[in-house]
């Protein structure tokens, strides 16, 4: 064999090699779809990491099977996936996302690659007398938030709002009725007593239905809203007899064409 036929093999055998690399390859987006860069990819169970570049892509070797990928970064909710792949060779994973956490602990409106702050309200109750009927029967609360309305966040309608959870309360949303935008508008009616004579009480409010994605960060999900013209808010809600139906302050925003 003479030196000419030796480096063509060994040329050969390079390109064979490098066309058959045992790789995953994927791409790292953010909540707004832009690129993370340095985002760590680890295989479980090996040593095999990587980091995205300036693009989020990444390539990470990989031993073939039942393979779970973790995707980390600091300031960031973390994600996985699995594939199963059962012979060597360059694999296509698909584009994932991660979410940058905000620093504080609220809700926020995801819109044009930011986080937006939602304009805080002040909840106040207020007890009433029910004329007539059995005295026993006689009571209603009226809950009602006071806000802003010169700083009151406006979201254009949509059918997939999103939000950024990031408050560690359990919390529920409310359409808060202010037909004429006066900044006060009521929330819910609460009647209190024997009502049905099983002991629960009784609540008037509109609680628009909430798709909730949880995400792996510490009290960290994503709240995807299908609404109306109006305002609505985001608060802290239980219904316990004896105990108030809502705790803290509130987050309201406005939904408009």
């Amino acid at each position: 064999m003479n030196k000419l036929t030796t480096l063509i093999l060994v040329l050969t055998t390079i390109v064979i090699t490098s066309c058959n690399q045992t790789v995953i390859e994927g791409q790292v987006f953010d909540g707004f779809r832009k690129p993370v860069k340095d985002a760590t990819i680890k295989i479980e169970g090996t040593r095999f990491t990587s980091q995205t570049d300036g693009n989020g892509k990444y390539s990470v070797e990989y031993v073939p099977g039942n393979i779970k990928v973790l995707i980390s970064k600091t300031g960031y909710t973390d994600t996985t996936f699995r594939v199963n792949i059962s012979a060597e060779s360059t694999f296509p994973a698909k584009a994932v996302t991660i979410y940058e956490i905000p620093k504080e602990d609220k809700v926020f409106f995801m819109h044009d690659a930011k986080y937006i702050s939602l304009t805080t309200g002040s909840i106040k109750s207020k007890e009433y007398k029910i004329r007539g009927g059995d005295i026993r029967h006689r009571r209603k609360k009226i809950y009602s938030i006071t806000y802003d309305v010169t700083k009151l966040v406006e979201v254009q309608k949509s059918e997939n709002l999103l939000f950024f959870d990031h408050d560690p309360r359990p919390l529920t949303l409310f359409q808060i009725q202010d037909a004429n935008n006066t900044g006060t508008g009521v929330i819910l009616e609460r009647k209190i007593g024997n009502y049905n004579f099983g002991g629960s009480d009784q609540d008037r409010g509109i609680k628009p239905k909430v798709k909730y994605i949880s995400l792996n960060g510490e009290h960290c999900g994503l709240r995807k809203y299908n609404l109306d013209k109006g305002n609505y808010l985001i608060v802290n809600y239980q219904k316990k007899q004896g105990y108030n139906a809502f705790k803290g302050d509130a987050l309201v925003f406005r939904v408009v064409d």
